[in-house]
């Protein structure tokens, strides 16, 4: 898969209101709470599904993280609430705990959910953005961009 079919997708799944370019949690938790409010606004959920969704990504997170190293983490869901896939990226500039596989601070979040069943586009969806964030030239503009709009561009560049 070619960086233009990566990013590419990544735009289909994008909430450009659910990028926030510098996360208001001070804990791990309330960055997964953060994001998934954001897109839960967005796919208009209500509280008792954006509570069993964060709820949900917090306990898979205990049984496996999705924190693979460089500063990023992906979570990712697959619940019954969700209407279409859908992608929200955060922020933190001074990073946060979240038991990463190189035991540093995630500075970057990525929450992908999906309706159940998951249709092929998820996938794809998490394909693109960990191919968007292990690419180092695109992790560090990420990380320097100063508003929404230069995340999103950095996250939808396909050169």
């Amino acid at each position: 898969m070619n960086k233009l079919r990566k990013s590419g997708r990544l735009a289909e799944f994008l909430v450009q209101d659910a990028v926030i370019p510098e996360l208001n949690a001070d804990r791990s938790n309330h960055a997964i709470r953060e994001l998934v409010t954001a897109l839960g606004s967005v796919l208009r959920l209500g509280s008792d599904a954006i509570d069993a969704i964060t709820q949900e990504i917090l306990k898979n997170e205990l049984q496996g993280t999705t924190a693979l190293g460089s500063g990023f983490a992906l979570p990712h869901l697959k619940h019954s609430a969700v209407p279409r896939v859908v992608i929200g990226v955060g922020r933190s500039k001074q990073g946060l705990p979240f038991g990463a596989l190189d035991h540093n601070p995630v500075q970057l979040f990525a929450l992908t959910l999906s309706p159940m069943p998951s249709p092929p586009e998820y996938t794809d969806a998490l394909a693109g953005l960990l191919g968007r964030f292990h690419d180092r030239p695109a992790r560090n503009c990420l990380l320097r961009a100063t508003t929404r709009d230069d995340m999103i561009a950095v996250l939808l560049d396909d050169s």
